[in-house]
């Protein structure tokens, strides 16, 4: 990554936080920043494996396996899938794995999926990664989490994701590489007339990858009929297409969406807005640009490229909204995988039934305003994700003696990137009769500095939830208590449905959501039931997106 890109102190900060790169002491210190965001953000820091592993055997459909044992965690690593997408399965709907021969060895991650900032990746790596605490005999609840990362980077391997103490929860608990940027979400006329479907080959990967757990997953000492799948960012996009695709009916009964969905990708991709010919559009400029086109003959010259000169033009800028991505490659409203209209969907009820706890952090937006933020940002930002109605956002949000560029720039587009579609989708789950429970992530991180404005930013929940605080975090009293808290909620909710146990969360009763009072439970050092945070301009957002109120 180029460090003259990273202009400000927080572009840098964002981009290590986001990634789950460690403060730099000087945070003041620019230089220091991007140094340590541009190793994040390169890296991604794959997780260690522990220092006692002893090799298991493991029995399966697709034939035997060798994994690892910690304690009594089996660990299996980078178990493919899906077929490698490479050659003709480029740019093509997903195909399933084929039984081994022999003994694959599952004793260490895959590549990461070929990606921008990622010096070690492979385009075929599909793989999955399982953490079992199962016993012989035993059917115990099943967790797959799908990564963040603007559909752009990231991978199932990421330290952060590291799923040891969920497994100690008594769950199976799953991570996955899907297909990203554009070899995830290309869209082009060519393959639609080809396939019925265009632009959600990630998506499809996913849906892949859900099958391949209702097909062997008891083998690990998984129930194929108690699975919740789950998400940060992207990863909830994701859970929430999911939601939303019928190809993925059946697959799960519960989901868990923090700080993501599918209904604010026109605010966060302005340049597409999951719009079928606005995609199509786009990748047939970046097909062009690479010497391809939207014909067989180009679609077979673009399966030829080389895969790190594809995504050499697929880099993720922190700061997409307010100066653009040239390409954005996000999943597409298709009619096949997704339905055209998403939030006709939802409103109509259209959306494959299952149990939801969903929400956001506080400051969702701080992580991408750049500082110091300057009223033509905001005006900038307004106008690629609201269009003509921007100027109804400035009379009623405006920059003010009370509200700078950066405080109104990361209340509003938070809320319409990550915040206002889970509302939508809460609403309808629970008018459908399924069980909801909608959170604020509210804890203040003591690592963060108060200087940086960053407050309960985006991403900063997933350490707490899979417990990977950490050696400094770990130390400190308070955060070691509100991981355990978010885990154990966490845990709660894919056991049993219901993220409260038997003694609720800090005395309080975590309560279902209704949306003809919604609110929200506030998890922080106390945590307490309250009135939906931001609900008004969440409302206003989703009518602005969508013509809906």
């Amino acid at each position: 990554m180029n460090c003259k890109r990273l202009k400000k102190i927080s572009a840098a900060l964002a981009v290590a936080l986001a990634l789950g790169a460690p403060l730099a002491p000087a945070w003041q210190d620019e230089s220091a920043v991007c140094e340590a965001a541009k190793a994040t953000v390169g890296m991604h820091r794959t997780a260690a494996a522990w220092p006692d592993e002893k090799d298991v055997l493991l029995e399966t459909p697709m034939g035997t396996m060798r994994g690892r044992q910690h304690e009594n965690i089996r660990i299996f690593r980078g178990i493919p899938y899906a077929k490698p997408p490479v050659g003709d399965l480029r740019f093509a709907p997903t195909e399933a794995a084929e039984p081994w021969e022999g003994v694959l060895d599952a004793t260490k991650y895959s590549p990461m999926v070929t990606q921008y900032t990622q010096e070690s990746c492979d385009e075929g790596a599909l793989t999955l990664n399982i953490w079992t605490p199962a016993k012989e005999g035993e059917k115990l609840p099943v967790y797959v989490f799908i990564h963040g990362g603007a559909f752009a980077t990231g991978s199932g391997s990421i330290a952060t994701y590291e799923s040891t103490k969920l497994a100690k929860q008594g769950i199976v608990a799953v991570t996955i590489n899907y297909r990203l940027n554009a070899f995830g979400f290309l869209a082009d006329e060519t393959g639609l007339k080809e396939y019925g479907t265009t632009g959600n080959w990630g998506i499809l990967d996913q849906i892949e990858a859900l099958k391949w757990i209702q097909a062997n997953i008891e083998a690990f000492g998984g129930d194929p009929e108690r699975v919740t799948i789950g998400g940060e960012s992207a990863g909830s996009f994701s859970v929430s297409a999911l939601i939303a695709s019928p190809l993925a009916k059946g697959l799960f009964q519960q989901a868990i969406m923090e700080s993501g969905c599918i209904l604010n990708i026109p605010s966060v991709s302005p340049l597409t807005r999951g719009d079928l010919k606005m995609s199509i559009a786009d990748s047939c400029r970046y097909m062009e640009l690479m010497g391809g086109s939207d014909t067989p003959e180009g679609l077979n010259y673009m399966r030829g490229i080389h895969d790190d000169d594809l995504a050499a033009n697929t880099r993720f800028r922190v700061h997409a909204t307010t100066d653009p991505q040239p390409f954005c490659f996000w999943p597409v409203f298709d009619g096949y995988v997704l339905p055209e209209n998403p939030m006709a969907a939802v409103k109509n009820g259209e959306l494959n039934p299952v149990r939801l706890m969903a929400g956001f952090n506080t400051d969702e937006g701080s992580l991408f305003i750049e500082q110091p933020a300057t009223e033509g940002d905001y005006h900038a930002a307004m106008y690629n994700s609201f269009g003509t109605a921007a100027p109804d956002f400035f009379a009623r949000y405006p920059i003010d003696a009370k509200h700078d560029a950066f405080d109104r720039l990361s209340e509003v587009f938070g809320a319409s990137t990550t915040k206002s579609g889970a509302v939508a989708y809460a609403d309808a789950l629970a008018n459908m009769g399924e069980d909801v429970y909608f959170y604020r992530f509210d804890y203040h991180d003591p690592t963060i500095p108060k200087e940086s404005r960053l407050g309960v930013h985006h991403a900063l929940e997933l350490k707490y939830v899979f417990g990977t605080l950490g050696e400094e975090l770990a130390a400190n009293e308070s955060a070691g208590k509100m991981s355990d808290k978010m885990l154990t909620a966490s845990a709660n909710f894919i056991k049993t449905g219901d993220p409260n146990g038997e003694s609720g969360i800090d005395g309080q009763t975590w309560q279902k959501y209704d949306p003809a009072n919604r609110l929200d439970f506030r998890l922080s050092e106390q945590s307490a039931m309250e009135p939906l945070h931001g609900e008004t301009l969440m409302l206003e957002i989703n009518e602005a997106l969508w013509g809906e109120k």
